[in-house]
């Protein structure tokens, strides 16, 4: 047949390339001739094929590797088809209906600017630029488009089946075709089955980089040769080195388990040339099932704890890092711990855990505290930064305490490491002085013993300068007495040393009677301080130890009055010559005729005199009861300003010249 079809041609055509030889495999039609899609408004077209439809040569698996298309009309030279595209699939379709083109097939020939020749009635050959695999089993379905619409390009031969749409075509531009029918292009195409030369084992690729430990995954080659002949051995290897054998002849491979990491390659055979090539490898790493003994810790003394693998399913050995096997692990010392699992499918997990010895709370309370009397001592366990628990529940770093007693705290680091401190609190008395007292007088030059001798007392300090018991002083100051005990106990005392000041007084003050008792006088010192006891000789050879005596003379005359004044440390004399006339008071005729008079009387805040003498008042004396001063006015006025004068009984001496002394009494009230 494929004889005849060469002497058919030849005679016909002549040399045409397009009639090199038959068809492998070929469906051709004689009429229904159409422009789709080289030469119409539809330049995209998709045909749909039946193994059984196929004549020519025993279908069987292998590479499409040229493709035909009947002509049937003659292209006068060439025309240029922009963007050629031709594209075969396998399906299990049976037919095909108008809308979205079916998609996932294989682009196997294209061309940017494709010199398109075609003679009438002759298969027009495109060499694949991608070879095609076809099982001979599937359906088959067949893409060509062209990048304008209208391109110039022949007509093809069509027919069909007449049943069942077989055709779709549209735009290339549009994802959905446009119509849908029975026809079918006459196509054809050229197969190879056995492979030549050395195949290309291409690369392993996997469904996944890693697994979990135990599982497995599905390895296949891509990009490898395809031929029906061809051989395949899958190997394994751990190392990279030592391969292994493994799996069945196709290409793909699924391990029974995958336990470790494991690298993986194919060998592909072609037995029609008896050459190997071995693909790329790739690796399948594996999620360990879950191992862990927890984070680096710490051991505190006197404690211990497990470290345990039995939540790890399916075991098969254990071994820890002191042989042991068990499941569980007692911790016991500070150290490196490490164990290895090893699972029923040969699963493998090793886990370390590092132990170091935890901070420890320090011993630092003392056995015993010394409580001094009324006082406070605080105790200190020391350990800075860790937390407290005492046995009154506090919980603060230090505790004052008041009383006597037994004390014990609990210390807690960081790494929870515990340790309880107790100590004694013992009450010590403090030391006791009863012959210091706060206050002292001395006299200037005097010295004063300060006895600080003291029941409990072993150190004595007086003002940082002086450290026996006794201290004799002679300085008026502050001395302060610091005693302590045995037991440190702090006692503290102090004492004002005063200077005693010496007797003084301003002078005193004589106030004589009126009327007929003018030698009674009335006598009082002023101002007086410090004093402590008085002295009175009135010259007249009589005395007098009170403050304000009151004395009689037996005669008018000049008498020489002293007053000793005197305290425990000092005396001083104050002396004054007074005079004692019948003409003091200024009482007789002057008063009689009212010539120097004073009023109101009582008075409030002004005093007011009347001077209708011949006499110019030289001075004005308000005297208490007690021959004090509390008023004087010189050359007085008309009115006196008495208002700071106190409510009471008074005596006013005026004064004219030397010749006249009037004493009046005034009561002022307020």
């Amino acid at each position: 047949m494929k004889k005849l079809y060469f002497l058919l041609c030849f005679l016909v055509f002549g040399l045409n390339h397009t009639c090199l030889k038959a068809q492998d495999h070929f469906v051709l039609y004689t009429g229904g001739d159409n422009y789709i899609p080289y030469n119409f408004s539809s330049n995209k077209a998709q045909w749909l094929y039946f193994p059984a439809e196929f004549t020519g040569g025993v279908l069987q698996p292998g590479l499409i590797t040229r493709f035909y298309i009947r002509a049937a009309s003659t292209i006068s030279g060439s025309v240029n088809l922009p963007d050629l595209t031709i594209k075969i699939g396998s399906t299990s379709l049976t037919t095909l209906v108008s809308g979205p083109w079916v998609g996932g097939l294989t682009t196997v020939f294209y061309s940017a600017s494709y010199p398109q020749t075609g003679t009438a009635n002759t298969w027009v050959a495109y060499d694949l630029q991608t070879p095609f695999y076809w099982d001979a089993v599937s359906n088959l379905i067949v893409e060509i488009s062209v990048g304008v619409t209208n391109a110039g390009g022949f007509t093809i031969k069509q027919g069909g089946p007449l049943t069942g749409n077989r055709r779709m075509y549209g735009l290339t531009s549009n994802p959905n075709s446009s119509g849908a029918d029975y026809t079918q292009a006459s196509i054809g195409f050229d197969m190879t089955s056995n492979c030549t030369g050395s195949p290309n084992a291409g690369i392993v690729t996997k469904t996944t980089n890693r697994v979990d430990c135990g599982s497995t995954t599905t390895l296949s080659l891509s990009g490898n040769s395809i031929f029906p002949n061809l051989q395949y051995q899958w190997q394994e290897s751990y190392n990279r080195t030592v391969w292994n054998d493994v799996g069945t002849n196709a290409t793909s491979y699924t391990p029974a388990v995958i336990n470790r990491k494991t690298y993986y390659r194919c060998v592909v055979h072609c037995p029609t040339s008896s050459q190997t090539s071995i693909s790329a490898m790739d690796s399948v790493d594996i999620n360990k099932f879950p191992l862990d003994l927890g984070v680096d810790t710490h051991l505190c003394v006197n404690t211990s704890f497990n470290l345990s693998v039995a939540g790890v399913p399916n075991v098969s050995t254990i071994a820890w890092d002191d042989n042991s096997a068990s499941a569980t692990r007692a911790v016991t010392t500070p150290g490196t711990y490490f164990v290895t699992v090893t699972q029923t499918n040969g699963c493998i997990n090793a886990d370390t855990i590092k132990v170091r010895s935890g901070v420890e709370p320090q011993a630092a309370l003392p056995a015993s505290y010394n409580l001094c009397e009324d006082s406070v001592v605080v105790l200190n366990p020391g350990n800075a930064g860790m937390t407290f628990l005492w046995n009154n529940n506090a919980t603060t770093p230090t505790l004052a305490v008041r009383a006597p007693g037994n004390y014990s705290v609990q210390v807690t680091s960081g790494d929870k490491c515990r340790a309880s401190f107790q100590t004694v609190v013992t009450e010590r008395p403090l030391p006791v002085n009863t012959t210091v007292l706060p206050f002292y007088n001395i006299c200037i030059g005097d010295s004063l013993r300060l006895d600080g001798s003291s029941t409990h007392g072993v150190s004595y300090n007086w003002n940082d300068v002086y450290f026996q018991p006794v201290y004799v002083v002679r300085d008026s100051g502050l001395y302060v007495l610091q005693v302590r005990s045995d037991y440190g106990c702090l006692t503290t005392k102090t004492s004002q040393v005063s200077y005693f000041p010496d007797p003084t007084i301003r002078g005193f003050t004589y106030v004589p009677y009126f009327y007929n008792e003018l030698k009674k006088v009335v006598f009082g010192p002023i101002d007086p301080s410090s004093v402590n006891f008085y002295e009175w000789h009135f010259g007249d050879g009589n005395s007098s130890t009170l403050k304000n005596p009151t004395h009689t003379y037996d005669a008018f005359g000049d008498y020489l009055v002293q007053l000793y004044v005197s305290n425990d440390c000092n005396v001083r004399l104050y002396s004054q010559e007074i005079r004692i006339q019948e003409g003091n008071t200024g009482t007789g005729e002057l008063e009689s005729k009212g010539m120097i008079g004073l009023y109101p009387n009582p008075a409030n805040d002004l005093l007011h005199i009347n001077n209708t003498s011949p006499y110019k008042i030289d001075q004005l004396v308000v005297y208490d009861v007690l021959g004090r001063e509390v008023l004087s006015v010189l050359r007085p006025g008309n009115t006196i300003d008495i208002s700071k004068v106190a409510a009471g009984s008074y005596v006013v001496k005026i004064r004219c010249g030397a010749e006249l002394t009037i004493n009046h009494k005034l009561t002022v009230v307020k």
